[in-house]
């Protein structure tokens, strides 16, 4: 019971912060002007919440296997997707952006690169 709380405070901990950088920037409260402020806007907040999606999604196992670990990571990853697609055709609100893939890539092998070892023991 103590990893699902676990769990749950990082995955919301995730989700506000990516939501305070997004929000911080969307609202000029700081300046987009730099390179690398314009990185931390716009890929940041996608790199958290797919993390936080991820810290959520693992947690409906009762035991952490190694296929479980790979059947989440495609999950995670196909809802990125489908995300980014619904940007594209205008579906939802954004901006479809081939970079944003990578960082779900990479997001999604730190999360799945932590639970392999910390065993599931987050």
């Amino acid at each position: 019971m103590k990893e699902l709380y676990k769990r749950i405070f990082i995955s919301i901990i995730l989700l506000i912060l990516g939501c305070v950088i997004y929000f911080l920037f969307d609202k000029e409260i700081v300046s987009k002007t730099t390179q690398i402020t314009k990185l931390l806007r716009n890929f940041l907040p996608d790199m958290l919440w797919c993390l936080s999606f991820y810290c959520i999604s693992i947690y409906f196992s009762k035991k952490i296997t190694n296929k479980y670990l790979i059947i989440t990571f495609i999950y995670v990853f196909v809802i990125s997707l489908l995300f980014e697609y619904l940007q594209h055709i205008k579906i939802i609100n954004g901006v479809f952006d081939i970079y944003d893939i990578f960082i779900y890539i990479f997001s999604i092998v730190i999360a799945n690169t932590f639970e392999i070892k910390l065993g599931g023991k987050l």
